[in-house]
């Protein structure tokens, strides 16, 4: 089976689509697919990435493929599925109609873009792209692949006749096989060689995250424990967090990846993720394969099953919520320490990344047509 994957710009900074599409078209490379990567940006890609890249001119006006259409035609003529990642892309509605004139099927992961909290954000803008031709984009595709039923539910209101189908994303679990050394994290973050007990947040900074109410919650706990904001994000936002942050513990090592990002969650006392929307939510499941507690909020799409991991707290995204339990987990050092083994044998057991690629194959299979070789 020959696949096409589209996503405009390799960065891994620029948050959790750009690891998932990554994670995605590698899996499906190691599983003997031909897969190509379409991008106009390569710049994180993987030296080892199994399939094939493929850097084309863009992006045009608007997001459009621009000068990168005349590729884009050729390239689908050489595959037998397109997919197509996020929801507010023109780029992507071309990639659907040369797919259509071309006789190819074509796939969609919104990657949580259709969720009720990400529709509240510049509604009107995403409710006139669904009318004057997002809607059709979602309906006419062959399947629409949501990561949780949570998701699912949330999506279809938007398109209701769409083909959906639920299937986890897959995950590389390799890196938190073994688990690095204090020193490693220490280096990238001195707060790892001091006392106070460690909270992590470790994801994009961005407003739905709320990295804002975990630096309300360090003005709280005061010597407590020590907040660290691991992560990259638009540099007002960024800047305007270290403002609020002044007078606090808080911390800010920037973006890290990595075994340092596996030791710095695998050292934390806890990991906390107080946010307003995620699909799938890969930091968390990257908590609980580190053996963390994690703290999280049912702004998680994948909420049911991190609860029944045993690894991790859902809360109420509220300062005295993550006040108490950060406090409990403190003063529980053995009952974490517990909490976090189980969290990591759930996920260690539970998150293959050959059976969610196969699972995915097969509804390419099932939905176009096109054979697995």
């Amino acid at each position: 089976m020959r696949i096409l994957h589209y996503e405009p710009a390799i960065r891994l900074e620029l948050g959790g689509v750009v690891r998932a599409v990554l994670d995605i078209a590698a899996e499906q490379a190691k599983a003997g697919a031909k897969v190509t990567l379409v991008t106009h940006d390569d710049q994180d890609v993987p030296a080892d990435f199994p399939g094939e890249v493929k850097v084309i001119p863009g992006p045009g006006i608007l997001g459009r493929l621009g000068p990168g259409v005349v590729s884009a035609h050729s390239l689908c003529q050489e595959s037998d599925v397109i997919h197509l990642h996020g929801a507010w892309s023109l780029a992507n509605l071309q990639w659907a109609e040369i797919a259509i004139q071309a006789g190819r099927s074509y796939f969609i992961s919104p990657h949580g873009m259709l969720d009720d909290w990400c529709m509240e954000q510049k509604s009107l803008k995403k409710k006139f792209f669904l009318r004057f031709g997002g809607r059709k984009w979602l309906e006419r595709a062959s399947g629409v692949h949501l990561t949780a039923t949570a998701e699912e539910r949330q999506s279809k209101k938007w398109a209701p006749s769409m083909r959906s189908f639920v299937c986890p994303l897959p995950m590389d679990l390799t890196p938190f096989q073994e688990i690095p050394p204090r020193s490693l994290a220490a280096s990238v973050e001195p707060a790892y060689t001091e006392d106070p007990p460690i909270i992590l947040f470790l994801s994009r900074l961005h407003e739905k995250k709320r990295p804002d109410l975990l630096i309300e919650v360090a003005r709280e706990l005061k010597n407590e424990a020590t907040i660290v904001l691991a992560g990259d994000g638009d540099p007002n936002y960024v800047e305007s967090l270290k403002r609020q942050a002044e007078g606090t513990s808080v911390r800010f090592p920037g973006f890290v990846r990595g075994p340092a990002k596996v030791a710095m969650y695998a050292h934390a006392t806890c990991f906390a993720l107080p946010t307003s929307q995620e699909n799938f939510g890969y930091v968390l499941f990257e908590a609980l394969a580190a053996g963390v507690p994690v703290l999280t909020t049912k702004g998680a799409d994948t909420w049911p099953e991190m609860e029944a991991s045993g690894g991790a707290i859902v809360l109420e995204a509220s300062i005295d919520a993550f006040c108490t339990a950060i406090r409990q987990r403190i003063a529980s050092p053995e009952e974490s320490k517990g909490m976090g083994a189980k969290g990591r044998e759930w996920a260690l057991q539970n998150l293959d990344a050959q059976a969610a690629t196969r699972r995915l194959l097969q509804h390419y299979e099932d939905h176009s047509g096109a054979g697995i070789e």
